[in-house]
């Protein structure tokens, strides 16, 4: 009897172990993304712009970004006519870009302004935070003279504090598109009407808005938003005819038709840039492109120098200006480019010479990914084999033995395992980034199977084993802390991949997210088994064994009494 007390002890105190560092691990997971900073911040500052310019073909330009909003959303409404139809029609229209991953606002915004991804740029998530330390299209355009602006987007009037003349706060909700519409076209119309040249960023955030609460792409309300807001933004674009000005309207991710948005499915990634003004020709251009060829696109039409962390190409196809400025800024571009990548071989210590700077950079962060593998692997071996060890020593003891007794283990273990992600399932538990609307949430829905799964585990263990009332308590706990404990294990095996490929910490480069994402997930899972499902499986199969055992000797006592 003590023995089997002292292996349930051991094993409880193991999976707690385990559920511990599990949850300091995931953790430190988020932490190191949230609180990411690029380690090549300091090298790439030392990136030289290419000397290019070039007299302005467009007097001003004006940023329309259109969060949250679906390319082929936008296709389907424009494709009917009306003010979106008009709207797509009056500019170079770029349907077939992708964001950047994580696809976040934020770090669109810094891509797109930056020409550089976000592990370069430094901004990662939403939660980054203070002055973007890089050069941008921004400063660029505030060296060349521009009066920069910005109305309804805080995070651009945060990471750009350093260089904006005046910004416009509008706090999110119902209007404020419309009004973020308004006030930029009354700001643009004071600083123009004095004579300054103007840089104007405006945040619509009402399709974002939506689609959040609406659960995805899919609702009527996220439509009906969509036709609003383009019927607004042509208003705007129509009030700014003959001001000279370059308007940019782009969006900064896509939108999951049931979910929200941040992972690498295409739905959410697909963006759309329209580019309307001065030396475009409208049409429809089915070009491939990213976020980061925005910028020196821009800096070609607005004739500035390209921002020094630039890794993006010019978009060529749906401009009519003269063809000297195009090879000019085409040349210009990759030099930058190479000059972004050559200094990251260097501070890495991977060089490489290929055809492009874009195939070296995929080539380099490709070799950097699964540095330290090695070792990782060598240490998820020993774990496993201390866990084999350890399973091994009870079969000897006979701590699991019987047969029967090691058959109800496996048994509950996979009746944890089912009830777990049914109720995962049930709770539309995340399984990308694009699911996921806070890091509450996830653990929310975690923490419910978790618990869902522990009592349904101890419910069928509490059916199966004490229903004849003949097994105490001693013997009952052991499948049920066994089987606990070895879902814990299963946990952290699924979360063992990544971890061997990747490491357990986001680093440059970063990581693939889908399976970044389920790596975190798994570790939760890990934890909250431990810390939750079977704490309260062994309470309800204690109290099922105390039940049993009183009902037991009841039946016992009216046999006597009966003979």
């Amino acid at each position: 009897m003590r023995i089997i007390y002292a292996y349930v002890i051991a094993v409880i105190l193991l999976a707690l172990t385990f559920s511990l560092v599990s949850i300091n691990v995931a953790l430190g997971t988020y932490s190191s993304w949230v609180g990411y900073k690029s380690p090549l911040i300091d090298v790439l500052g030392g990136v030289e712009p290419v000397r290019v310019g070039g007299e302005p073909i467009a007097g001003h330009v004006v940023f329309i970004l259109l969060d949250g909003l679906r390319v082929d959303t936008l296709m389907d409404l424009s494709g009917a006519g009306g003010e979106l139809g008009k709207l797509v029609s009056m500019g170079a229209f770029y349907p077939s870009g992708l964001a950047n991953t994580p696809t976040y606002s934020i770090p669109g915004r810094a891509s797109i302004l930056t020409g550089a991804p976000p592990e370069v740029n430094g901004v990662l998530s939403n939660d980054f935070k203070g002055v973007l330390g890089v050069d941008s299209i921004v400063r660029a355009a505030r060296d060349a003279g521009f009066k920069v602006i910005c109305v309804g987007d805080k995070s651009i009037e945060m990471m750009f504090s350093d260089l904006i003349d005046e910004c416009s706060r509008v706090d999110e909700g119902g209007g404020h598109g419309a009004i973020s519409l308004a006030e930029g076209l009354r700001l643009f119309k004071k600083y123009s009407g004095a004579g300054h040249r103007v840089f104007l960023w405006v945040g619509v955030a009402d399709i974002d808005m939506v689609g959040h609460l609406s659960g995805g792409s899919m609702s009527s309300e996220y439509n009906a938003t969509v036709a609003n807001i383009g019927r607004l933004a042509l208003n705007f674009v129509e009030s700014l005819s003959g001001e000279g000005a370059l308007i940019v309207l782009l969006t900064d991710h896509g939108f999951k038709r049931v979910g929200h948005h941040g992972g690498p499915e295409l739905e959410v990634r697909r963006v759309f840039t329209i580019f309307i003004g001065p030396g475009v020709k409208p049409g429809v251009y089915d070009v491939s492109y990213t976020h980061n060829d925005i910028a020196p696109t821009v800096a070609m039409i607005m004739g500035l120098r390209i921002p020094a962390l630039s890794m993006g190409k010019v978009l060529v196809e749906g401009f009519d200006i003269p063809g000297d400025r195009v090879r000019e800024y085409s040349v210009a571009s990759r030099e930058q480019a190479s000059r972004v990548v050559a200094a990251i071989g260097e501070a890495t210590g991977v060089r490489l010479s290929l055809d492009d700077p874009w195939s070296s950079y995929s080539a380099i962060t490709s070799s950097l990914y699964g540095e330290g593998a090695g070792s990782r692997l060598a240490l998820v071996s020993a774990l496993a084999i201390l866990v084999l060890a350890g399973l091994y020593a009870s079969l000897r003891v006979h701590l699991l033995g019987p047969k029967r007794l090691i058959a109800l283990t496996l048994a509950g273990l996979i009746v944890y395992e089912a009830a777990y992600w049914v109720a995962y399932s049930l709770a539309r538990g995340p399984t990308s980034l694009s699911d996921v609307l806070s890091l509450g949430e996830l653990l929310d829905k975690v923490r419910i199977s978790a618990v869902a799964a522990g009592v349904v585990l101890a419910v069928f263990l509490g059916f199966v084993e004490l229903t004849p009332f003949r097994v105490g308590l001693s013997r009952i706990l052991v499948p049920t802390v066994t089987a606990s404990a070895l879902a814990v294990i299963v946990g952290l095996a699924l979360a063992a991949p990544f971890y061997v490929s990747y490491g357990h910490t986001v680093r440059f480069p970063p990581p693939d997210w889908s399976g970044g994402f389920m790596f975190f997930v798994y570790l939760v899972k890990a934890s909250f088994t431990g810390l939750m499902g079977m704490p309260l499986a062994v309470i309800i199969v204690a109290a099922f064994s105390l039940v049993g055992l009183y009902i037991y000797k009841l039946s016992r006592k009216a046999g006597e009494l009966g003979a």
